[in-house]
């Protein structure tokens, strides 16, 4: 690496956060041409991360510059609403990585490079939160450029990001509750199942709801016990899982929380006696 630059650290960008956002169109510094910059690749892909997953990918930066004082920063710029947090950028060097929520001094030197230089082992980390909503996004990481005594100005060059969000629905409950065990022993009649259903939901769509339904239960000795006679308590009423029933909507990253959801399950006098199997199934509805 080229003598005279190192790696920026955080705090270096308060003195310049006044100053940072103006005319992203200038391409000249006073009665100076900008230095020769490019990133390489110009463009990075981030496709198919759900919420929980990271992807990382690595770029380079190639800087030819006649300042013997001079500045490197990037910041984001989207039309879209991207969360913060959600993208970290760490320099060659550095432990930590940085949130691109606010500007970053990420180069800096103290002698001309008249010859140019590559710097590599920058790298960019994609780790979507469950309120990032679903979707195709575009940004651009844009690269400003500061002389000793002169403003940041924009730099032509930027690095262009695709970020590609696939919906995600996630479900945290006890493996042992998905399944519906019954004894077909007494009288016909309704009769709670136990233990009630308990879970957490969430989804990175707006608007999605919860469903339950149930293929119904089989009895080890024959029988069969349909949708339309396994109820689920909302409120005072007992709804029929005849068909998918909606438990709740939300938006993205909003968790969804049910405590001791209660299921029945009817028999009549034609059910054999027995024990009876089966299982809710937890599904997520939205629009495409």
């Amino acid at each position: 690496m080229i003598a005279g630059w190192r790696m920026a650290k955080a705090l270096a960008i308060l003195v310049i956060l006044g100053v940072f956002f103006g005319d992203t169109q200038g391409t000249w510094m006073g009665a100076q041409e900008i230095p020769a910059f490019v990133p390489l690749p110009q463009k990075l892909v981030f496709s198919g991360v759900k919420p929980g997953e990271e992807k990382t990918t690595e770029f380079s930066l190639a800087l030819q510059t006649s300042d013997t004082s001079w500045a490197l920063f990037v910041a984001l710029k989207s039309q879209e609403t991207i969360p913060q947090g959600v993208l970290l950028l760490r320099a060659p060097g550095e432990k930590n990585a940085l949130s691109l929520s606010t500007p970053i001094l990420i180069l800096q030197g103290t002698q001309p490079v008249p010859h140019g230089f590559t710097v590599g082992g920058f790298t960019l980390t994609f780790a979507p939160s469950w309120a990032m909503e679903a979707g195709d996004y575009a940004a651009n990481l844009i690269f400003f450029y500061q002389r000793e005594g002169g403003q940041p100005v924009p730099l032509p060059q930027s690095l262009t990001l695709v970020l590609a969000v696939p919906p995600a629905f996630q479900v945290e409950m006890q493996e042992a509750q998905r399944g519906i065990t019954f004894e077909v022993s007494g009288p016909p009649g309704l009769y709670a199942l136990t233990p009630a259903l308990s879970l957490s939901a969430r989804a990175n769509v707006t608007p999605w709801t919860l469903l339950l339904s149930t293929r119904g239960l089989a009895g080890e000795q024959g029988g069969y016990i349909p949708p339309e006679r396994v109820f689920v308590k909302l409120g005072k009423s007992l709804v029929s899982f005849q068909n998918p029933v909606a438990i709740r909507t939300a938006r993205a990253g909003e968790t969804v929380t049910l405590a001791n959801l209660l299921l029945f399950v009817e028999t009549r006098v034609e059910d054999p006696p027995g024990r009876y199997r089966g299982e809710i199934a937890i599904t997520c509805s939205f629009r495409s």
